[in-house]
């Protein structure tokens, strides 16, 4: 037997049941310059809101992230110092961890944080969070718009079935595989009828992964057991060792 067939279950399976969650402050309206999108969750099990395009993005990461259990957008509202003044500031998610640890995340364009008045908000909420022992992450569109990974997660979302499989069935799904690997996604796919389960969704869990990760998916792309470029990327994710990512970025750049 594969020992594909031990792993565990897809790490982007639901939650248990509905998450509930209030907004601390409301999701800004759509404007010309301000693209709002919502964003459907499996971990979350609900409709996920974003402020922007690059939010949106975002998600895509932390839905398939095997580190993060759930998140949540626009919570955890604080007040923080910021000269002679208390400033408030809303994250724009939250996501906790396989560990149980939260992390609060701003998603910001790099070109932002490069400004005077940005980077110093940025170093006031690092100041505060580390003073609270709160783990506090800036993404920028420079890890979350990678390629091709993010246009391969694109896909894949789009594709993948909206179910809450359990272990035994994503065993049932790869066993049935186990004697057609490699083949096309959408030969993967005929052997998987009748499954709740299709090949999307097992890329998108870890179990397969394509041959050449540097070409955009399709229904011919061909398939394999193993971990993919985009998994691998993934695992550089590791919001809970980085406590200032802008900062981070800021010193490769110089």
């Amino acid at each position: 037997m594969s020992s594909i067939l031990q792993a565990k279950p897809g790490h982007i399976a639901a939650t248990p049941g509905q998450q509930f969650h209030t907004r601390d402050r409301e999701v800004l309206r759509h404007t010309y310059s301000n693209m709002c999108a919502a964003f459907c969750s499996l971990k979350n099990g609900r409709m996920v809101h974003s402020e922007g395009l690059l939010e949106f993005d975002a998600f895509h990461w932390l839905e398939a992230s095997p580190d993060v259990v759930e998140y949540r957008e626009q919570c955890q509202q604080i007040y923080y110092p910021n000269g002679s003044r208390m400033r408030r500031y809303t994250p724009d998610i939250v996501a906790t961890l396989t560990s149980g640890v939260s992390v609060c995340i701003e998603v910001k364009p790099f070109a932002k944080t490069l400004e005077t008045d940005t980077k110093h908000r940025l170093a006031c909420l690092a100041e505060f969070y580390r003073r609270h022992h709160q783990p506090f992450v800036v993404l920028t569109d420079k890890f979350i718009r990678q390629q091709p990974c993010l246009a391969q997660l694109r896909w894949l979302f789009q594709n993948a079935s909206y179910v809450q499989p359990g272990q035994q069935e994503a065993r049932m799904a790869l066993g049935k595989l186990a004697r057609y690997l490699p083949c096309s996604i959408a030969t993967a796919n005929i052997h998987l009828t009748g499954q709740r389960i299709n090949a999307e969704y097992l890329m998108l869990a870890g179990y397969l992964h394509a041959l050449d990760a540097s070409e955009p998916l399709s229904y011919e792309t061909l398939i394999a057991y193993g971990t993919s470029e985009m998994q691998s990327r993934l695992g550089q994710l590791d919001i809970s060792q980085t406590l200032f990512w802008t900062e981070q970025e800021g010193r490769e750049d110089a």
